[in-house]
């Protein structure tokens, strides 16, 4: 059974870290090496400067947002690829597919930012969890930064199932949405589901 490497997706408040940690849980007691990682990350030099200068009330210039993903996402492939090949299964609490939509809320094509991440490691499988806007605002609480900011956020939204459909047809990746707003239960079988298929 070979490892995997899967992206949990979708805007903040729609379960994504309580999700991860299900899988994380159910998958181990199959037997299955499980690690995961957030994105941006705490653990890297690239991602603690993406989240400095993405405090609430600072603004990077798109190009200068979308080129600190990508540098960290190259960073993040060679770790990646290194669990992998031993062994692991690993997660991603947000990644290219994220960046595409959050990016693109920013004007930043997806062909381009799909460009600058030509080299960089792509998941086995996406699952992208929905909700609609009034859900996750009340689920998640005060922005913290300007990404988590209500007019961003609306046009991540907006964006998301485009980007969905983007990385299907142009990268043939396999992207499952999720209707988040079921019980986590019926969220959990249903991403279990999904990755069953892989493993």
């Amino acid at each position: 059974m070979a490892p995997l490497f899967i992206a949990i997706e979708g805007i903040d408040g729609t379960g994504k870290t309580t999700l991860l940690r299900h899988l994380r849980k159910l998958l181990s007691r199959k037997g299955i090496r499980v690690l995961s990682f957030t994105e941006p990350g705490h653990d890297n030099p690239i991602g603690r400067a993406f989240r400095e200068l993405s405090k609430k009330g600072e603004k990077m210039p798109p190009y200068t947002s979308a080129c600190l993903l990508a540098a960290e996402r190259y960073w993040r492939s060679e770790q990646v690829s290194r669990w992998l090949e031993e062994g692991f299964t690993v997660f991603a609490d947000r990644y290219y597919l994220s960046g595409l939509a959050y990016c693109g809320a920013e004007g930043i094509p997806f062909g381009t930012f799909s460009s600058i991440h030509e080299g960089v490691l792509k998941p086995d499988l996406y699952i992208y969890l929905d909700v609609p806007l009034a859900v996750a605002f009340q689920r998640k609480g005060e922005a913290t930064d300007r990404w988590e900011e209500p007019e961003i956020l609306r046009k991540v939204a907006r964006l998301y199932p485009t980007a969905c459909n983007y990385i299907r047809t142009q990268e043939a990746a396999e992207v499952y949405a999720i209707d988040a707003t079921k019980t986590e239960a019926e969220v959990v079988e249903r991403a279990l589901q999904y990755i069953s298929r892989k493993l």
